[in-house]
């Protein structure tokens, strides 16, 4: 989610939108739980999301994410090809990292799960993601 506090929200949505005309209707926030605590989702809220990331608590191998052991995974990070190289990865990741530390997950480590490097030749998934494929 783009801040409402950058001036150039609307902008960058519009670039999206522009690039990806099937994300144009926004979504509502029907999230039950926020850093593993309930909520009552307020569902007025609406937003277009231009990218994802995810904490995981669990993963394969439990020296990457284990709950009990107060290790996370961030994973699935994405965001709008159309918005890359403005700085919202890295916002995501420092959200989510100062998220990650604070009750109730209290993370002692954190894992990155990342593209494996094979597929970072796969053109038809860069053109899938409507970049040029990688060489």
């Amino acid at each position: 989610v783009i801040s409402d506090d950058d001036p150039t929200k609307d902008a960058k949505i519009a670039q999206h939108i522009s690039q990806w005309p099937e994300e144009h209707e926004p979504l509502f926030d029907t999230a039950v739980s926020l850093r593993g605590m309930p909520r009552v989702p307020s569902k007025s809220l609406s937003f277009v999301p231009v990218g994802h990331i995810s904490l995981d608590s669990e993963h394969t191998d439990p020296s990457l994410a284990n709950e009990r052991e107060h290790l996370y995974c961030i994973a699935t990070l994405f965001i709008s090809p159309a918005l890359q190289n403005y700085g919202i990865g890295r916002a995501a990741m420092d959200t989510i990292e100062s998220m990650a530390q604070e009750p109730p997950l209290l993370a002692k480590a954190l894992a990155l799960n990342t593209l494996a490097k094979e597929h970072d030749c796969d053109a038809e998934m860069w053109i899938a993601f409507g970049q040029e494929p990688r060489k």
